[in-house]
């Protein structure tokens, strides 16, 4: 019955167009889905730790700075949405830190409704800089052959804002829990301690 009566609303197709999230032909929609799941198989996750590893130890200087050596207030959401955003622009996208880091503002903005017109600039810009990237997201863009002339766009767009929007705001409500029970902040710290110390060389 769902597959003969139901179909996606169109509500997203005026700014995405047919991407994976607001295609509504249900064919395109599962096409598009084998295509891209890959790159979040923990055989490609695995190989982009380092990555992320490293940006995490950037973390911590960069938001020493940013509170003027502790002396001044941090908004934590802003900083991890600029994090999780760069997470993914180094990692999955696999793009340049001069490209996240000319980027990675400018589009966190344009996604909360200011600066009008650079979410389109934005998206040509990926997917320019995609032709040159490694990481799994842009190799599963670039391996993919597209069923339309604007599915990439799309894609380019809402993998963009999906992929570090959730992830920054679950992160400042983790932190906000975290701040209101310290037994479960030393626990938490002392297992993220384990699993660095114990990873060295090794793959997981």
């Amino acid at each position: 019955i769902a597959n003969k009566h139901i179909k996606k609303m169109p509500n997203f197709e005026s700014l995405l167009h047919d991407s994976i999230i607001s295609t509504t032909d249900s064919k395109h929609w599962k096409n598009q889905r084998l295509d891209l799941v890959e790159a979040f198989s923990p055989i490609e996750l695995n190989n982009i730790l380092h990555i992320s590893e490293k940006r995490a130890q950037k973390c911590a200087s960069l938001l020493w700075k940013i509170s003027k050596n502790g002396t001044e207030k941090v908004n934590m959401s802003d900083f991890f949405l600029n994090e999780t955003l760069a997470q993914l622009q180094l990692a999955m996208f696999g793009v340049s830190n001069d490209f996240q880091e000319k980027t990675n503002k400018r589009i966190r903005n344009a996604f909360g409704g200011k600066g009008k017109g650079y979410a389109r600039k934005y998206a040509f810009e990926l997917l320019e800089e995609i032709k040159n990237s490694n990481g799994p997201l842009s190799q599963s863009i670039k391996d993919r052959v597209p069923e339309t002339d604007t599915e990439q766009y799309g894609n380019a767009l809402i993998l963009s804002f999906a992929g570090h929007d959730t992830t920054g705001h679950t992160l400042s409500w983790l932190l906000y829990e975290l701040c209101k029970n310290q037994s479960w902040q030393r626990r938490l710290q002392r297992e993220v301690d384990n699993f660095w110390k114990n990873q060295g060389d090794n793959k997981i």
